[in-house]
């Protein structure tokens, strides 16, 4: 079996005879062919089987962006039998020719840059793409600029011309490049610089330090420029592909043998084995250089993340994280220079309101002037912050001792109302965030999610009474049951006294008495004997003729179905008794007049509730 790469990406080949590797000759550009290298190392090392096989890399460069280049290419490759093509890595054009004859020959095409603009129709057989789509690309910044909220405009650059540009300082970047930490930006990089980029590159890889010191170690042996700025994401890409690529062969080896055939743009014969590999392709799991590696679908890449670094002088810090299912956490929702520069040597006037255990008064707090007569957790956020952003703070507890809801003019009260009439600067309280109030004022991101719920102590069932055994049945099914017990009892009764075989002779030495035959069901043991049955005691008196038998299992098995349900029913009784829950809605709760209720007035639960009345009215 075999794999092949363009523009510096190379073939892999399942076989026991190794093949040589074609070096570039560019002193600088060995990343890609330096990570391939380790990537065979690293599989052949770890290669499991009977038969020992290896992973051997040969190297097919692509001169020019050239599409007859690339076709003639493929055009030799073909014949020599492979199982996938990855790359190239920044060729748009070679890449969607390569996509198109992998196409035709149904042969898998791992994709390692980004897509084509304007993007192709989709292809009958389909390639699968290692490098972020588009759509996550414009998702993520998206998400970049409304988690920042920045006053001025942001401008996105996609290539490195735009970097002239970088020099107006008054603006916020986000560069689109995965390659971020390898710009040179030190010329344009100072005090006053908010420069914003992405990487792909999982620090946290068992063998990332091995692929950082081999590849530092091959640029200064090769490279006049110093220092090593880093791998770039194609390197990474490269690596994680040969992995993506051996493990999906792996898995079909399991199933299949797979075999090569010699192809030909010539002819029209199609690799047999391509789409089952596709397949295994597309459900490979693999925690590779650059995070997570799984494909939806359509092929494209899912399950990773992006993380959100910003330029300094001395180098670049992580600010926050991308996730490709849009979600996105930021480590701070603003640029560090511009909240500390906005903030320092201001004294802000901050409303809030007494709630334990946010903000509450100190037990003497008579003995205390300003801010120290407060303590709670809202306060020593304040503090803490106040340090940071080098700011100074007055607490004022709101007036009217409201958190805040609309009045019918359009004004607001409490702590929303001074906010808006610019009687405070800033309101720190445990604070709901309500669709209402977003509207006239802004708020941090909140640190707890909540809804309206209903809290109440859990309901004591009644004491048990002395009858309520009986609860299970009905008092109509207990009368019935009441008649059939009188009614098998006489049947027992007048069958047992008209049945000959029930007579019996208690003396046997006087067998010619006849009038010292005695019967055992008399009145009273006839309504002793269908009791004994009912409880499934049973009792000493047995039938002896076929009538009283018959009754008696008619009777037994009466008992049985009426034991059996008495006894199913009084396990769901006591436990529905167990699980019944008064009150489940708000509904439930205003329909009663046993549990008191209330809300707070000129709270979020009073304003909801108001709202939700007025919509029904």
């Amino acid at each position: 079996t075999g794999l092949i790469f363009f523009n510096q990406t190379p073939v892999i080949f399942f076989y026991s005879s190794s093949a040589a590797i074609l070096d570039d000759q560019s002193a600088c550009g060995r990343g890609e062919r330096l990570a391939l290298a380790l990537a065979r190392e690293n599989i052949n090392s770890v290669m499991e089987g009977p038969a020992r096989a290896r992973v051997e890399v040969d190297i097919f460069e692509l001169q020019r962006d050239s599409q007859y280049e690339t076709t003639d290419t493929m055009c030799q490759i073909l014949p020599k039998g492979v199982v996938s093509v990855i790359g190239p890595a920044s060729s748009p054009a070679s890449g969607s020719t390569v996509s198109h004859i992998c196409g035709e020959k149904e042969i898998p095409h791992i994709k390692i840059g980004p897509e084509e603009t304007p993007r192709l129709p989709y292809l009958r057989f389909a390639s699968v793409t290692l490098y972020p789509s588009n759509e996550d690309l414009s998702l993520a910044i998206v998400a970049i600029l409304r988690s920042f909220s920045y006053p001025t405009a942001s401008l996105i650059c996609a290539k490195a011309e735009c970097k002239f540009l970088i020099y107006n300082t008054s603006l916020a970047y986000i560069l689109t490049t995965m390659d971020f930490p390898l710009l040179r930006l030190d010329d344009v990089v100072d005090d006053q610089s908010n420069i914003v980029g992405f990487s792909m590159l999982n620090s946290s890889h068992p063998f990332y330090l091995e692929f950082i010191r081999s590849l530092n170690l091959s640029w200064r042996e090769g490279c006049e420029l110093s220092p090593y700025p880093g791998p770039a994401l194609s390197s990474a890409l490269m690596f994680d592909a040969v992995h993506v690529v051996v493990g999906a062969v792996r898995e079909l080896n399991r199933s299949q043998e797979i075999g090569v055939k010699p192809l030909s743009c010539t002819s029209s014969l199609i690799w047999q084995h391509g789409t089952s590999l596709m397949n295994y392709l597309r459900m490979i799991e693999y925690d590779g250089l650059t995070g997570r590696v799984e494909f939806n679908s359509k092929g494209q890449r899912t399950n990773y993340t992006l993380r959100i670094l910003e330029k300094f002088k001395w180098g670049h810090k992580e600010i926050g994280v991308w996730y490709s299912n849009n979600t996105l956490a930021m480590n701070s929702t603003s640029l560090d220079l511009n909240a500390s520069e906005t903030l320092a040597n201001k004294t802000l006037i901050v409303t809030t309101i007494l709630e334990d255990p946010y903000v509450k008064r100190k037990a003497n707090y008579q003995d205390f002037q300003g801010n120290d007569q407060y303590e709670g957790f809202c306060v020593d956020m304040l503090r803490e912050m106040a340090d940071i952003l080098k700011f100074s703070f007055r607490i004022k507890l709101v007036d009217d001792g409201l958190y805040g809801a609309p009045e019918p003019n359009g004004s607001w009260t409490g702590m929303v109302g001074e906010l808006i009439n610019r009687k405070a600067d800033l309101a720190v309280a445990g604070f709901t965030i309500t669709s209402e109030r977003e509207k006239v004022i802004d708020f941090s991101k909140p640190f707890m999610n909540l809804g309206i719920s209903i809290l109440y102590r859990v309901h004591i069932g009644r004491k048990p009474g002395y009858f309520s055994f009986l609860d299970p049945f009905s008092p109509a099914v207990w009368l019935f049951m009441l008649l059939a017990y009188l009614a098998v009892s006489c049947v027992l009764f007048l069958a047992a006294r008209l049945s000959p075989y029930e007579w019996y002779n208690p003396f046997p030495c006087w067998r010619d008495r006849r009038d010292l035959l005695e019967n055992q069901y008399t009145l009273g043991n006839s309504l002793w004997f269908p009791i004994g049955g009912f409880m499934q005691q049973g009792s000493e008196i047995m039938p002896r003729a076929l009538s009283t038998r018959c009754v008696s299992g008619v009777w037994w098995a009466f008992t049985l179905i009426i034991i059996s349900s008495y006894t199913a029913n009084l396990a769901a009784f006591l436990t529905v008794q167990r699980m019944e829950v008064p009150i489940e809605s708000a509904d439930d709760l205003a329909d009663q007049t046993n549990i008191q209720y209330g809300t707070i007035h000129g709270g979020s639960t009073m304003t909801f509730f108001m709202v939700r009345m007025f919509l029904f009215v």
